[in-house]
């Protein structure tokens, strides 16, 4: 399997760079009027192949810097200049955006994903035991692993059970 991740590094690497020189190429060729430089959003996307959260930024961070540099080698002329302002802001706003909302769903995932494996519980006490071998309650071990919040509801069952007793 790190045979694999050793080959397939480079190649997302180099598939990355080619996008963005390709991009690059396209958002010079076009007016800046235009909002060409959303296209970067793209290779933001095709970033999250990648396993590391930084390869993301540091694609999210090049294509800002380019954008830029975009702007400033390529002034607009003078009656278009607060539009390719805003285009440039745009496009810097959607590559961001999608960089951060991507990298939080992946944080999601893997938080999800720790809730999903398999929990040692006792059937006795229906306690759980934790990475360190200790033994917590059900509700405070989920508490522990995620921001749940716990309430308490009788459930039918339990709840024709329980009144008749109470009652009587």
């Amino acid at each position: 399997m790190e045979r694999i991740g050793q080959v397939i590094r480079p190649l997302l690497g180099g598939i990355t760079t080619g996008l963005v020189v390709g991009v690059l190429v396209l958002d010079v060729m076009l007016p800046l009027e235009l909002a060409a430089g959303v296209l970067y959003v793209a290779l933001v996307i095709f970033s999250l192949r990648s396993p590391k959260r930084a390869f993301t930024l540091a694609v999210a961070a090049a294509c800002s810097a380019l954008i830029v540099l975009d702007f400033i080698l390529h002034s607009p002329p003078e009656g278009n200049v607060p539009m390719a302002l805003v285009n440039r802001g745009l496009a810097l706003l959607a590559i961001w955006a999608t960089a951060i909302l991507a990298l939080q769903h992946r944080q999601a995932q893997e938080a999800t994903k720790t809730l999903q494996e398999l929990w040692p519980m006792c059937p006795g006490c229906k306690k759980i035991r934790d990475d360190k071998g200790g033994w917590q309650q059900l509700e405070q071990y989920i508490k522990t692993q995620s921001d749940l919040e716990f309430s308490r509801a009788l459930c039918p069952e339990c709840r024709t059970r329980s009144l008749p007793k109470a009652l009587a």
